[in-house]
């Protein structure tokens, strides 16, 4: 069995043995629940769909589930000490990464499809003509954004367990990073704006979804989340690589770990604006409003 699917299973396994695993995920179906209810009520009477209220829906929480549920794939290990005896085995850092990354993946993704069935089973229950005209594939494209957006959060939030010794502090830089920094700009630039918030519209993060989910398909859009996930999993095996090296000296691989973590922010933003810059749109047939 290989060291990425060994890591994988421990890792699903110790996130699910956690009490505030399921305080995580009950508070984000609630959360996500009333924002549901609330989207439903002010889309009356519009022409959006189903499936955008829905995605609409739960992307602001995303980040936050994904910082929750990944705080402890490194974190307890290094507040432990057993990070040393992990990684004496001779496993490359890389597999450590990937198989901790799709274990806090699955989590997240996991979560996301139980509030998919249950609040679209309640309004099946509650409103069965709110499904005249749409169709499941009409989720598709809101549901694989949605889907890019977790696998970067969790690359994140899992370079940010490595980086620190508690799951608390991990979870508080990764929802500073990830929620209140981006939202809380945008959120000032409309403030200081003369025209406020309509000079800006929606938050990027928000359009990103709304767009995929009503079909317009952006290959910028795409190529910059897989380029910054690729990237942060990148930082995260040089961030264990420098947990390896602790106690041992070694200054000069040290300043070359911290050296091509930098480089790799640099090439990862060359690669989204170019991508952004040279961005091809295209239109899919997403029925029903």
């Amino acid at each position: 069995m290989s060291p990425v699917r060994i890591t994988f299973k421990r890792t699903v396994a110790s996130i699910y043995g956690l009490y505030s695993t399921a305080l995580t995920v009950c508070g984000f179906m609630a959360a996500a629940a009333v924002l549901f209810a609330f989207n439903l009520i002010k889309a009356e009477g519009s022409t959006t769909s189903l499936a955008t209220v829905w995605c609409m829906s739960v992307t602001p929480l995303l980040p936050v589930l994904a910082a929750l549920l990944s705080m402890d794939v490194w974190s307890e290990d290094r507040r432990t000490g057993r990070i040393q005896s992990i990684l004496s085995i001779a496993v490359k850092e890389r597999d450590f990464v990937l198989g901790k990354f799709f274990g806090a993946l699955f989590a997240v993704i996991l979560s996301l499809a139980l509030f998919l069935v249950v609040s679209l089973g309640v309004l099946r229950f509650y409103s069965p003509t709110i499904f005249d005209g749409q169709w499941a594939v009409g989720f598709f494209p809101g549901i694989f954004i949605l889907f890019l957006q977790c696998s970067l959060w969790c690359a994140v939030c899992v370079g940010a367990s490595a980086l620190f010794g508690h799951a608390a502090a991990s979870a508080a830089f990764s929802i500073a990073l990830l929620v209140a920094v981006p939202r809380g700009i945008w959120l000032a630039l409309g403030m200081l704006s003369i025209r406020g918030r309509e000079a800006f519209g929606i938050m990027p993060l928000d359009a990103h979804v709304y767009d995929f989910s009503v079909g317009v398909i952006s290959t910028g859009i795409l190529i910059s989340y897989v380029t910054l996930t690729l990237a942060f999993l990148y930082v995260a095996a040089k961030l264990v690589v420098m947990l390896r090296l602790k106690g041992l000296g070694a200054r000069s691989l040290k300043f070359s770990s911290v050296t091509v973590i930098v480089l790799a922010f640099v090439f990862s933003a060359l690669v989204s604006t170019s991508a952004l810059r040279l961005d091809a749109t295209f239109d899919l047939p997403v029925d029903g409003a």
